[in-house]
């Protein structure tokens, strides 16, 4: 739909876009394409049924707690995960960067996981 593709170009070229720049490029996209809304995802479009079970595992929280925040990253990443293809996800330590991979990862089946911890040091 052109809604989708005015969407992919936003988020796709604004993600390497410093957030003013972002801001402006998305608006003149938004003007172009006569949509709203190009980056934001809410947390309630979201599928659920496809969440793994949250709670306690093993004594440690496992899951997501889907607010806005969580469902745009999830929408960002999951298409990559989907397609196979190789994407580096960065960010600072503690931003949820294994949680937000955690949860993709478990919604897609028959996927198995190695994690690589990097460090400067």
């Amino acid at each position: 739909s052109k809604y989708a593709f005015a969407r992919g170009i936003a988020r796709g070229f604004g993600s390497n876009m410093e957030p003013i720049a972002r801001e402006d490029f998305v608006a003149e996209m938004a003007r172009l394409m006569g949509e709203k809304d190009l980056l934001y995802v809410s947390a309630s479009s979201v599928d659920r049924d496809s969440a793994p079970p949250a709670g306690i595992v093993e004594g440690m929280w496992r899951g997501v707690v889907m607010v806005d925040a969580v469902a745009q990253v999830q929408s960002l990443v999951m298409p990559w995960l989907e397609s196979g293809q190789p994407f580096v996800l960065v960010g600072p330590e503690g931003c949820g960067k294994s949680m937000v991979l955690e949860d993709c990862f478990a919604r897609l089946r028959s996927t198995s996981v190695a994690t690589l911890a990097c460090s400067a040091q």
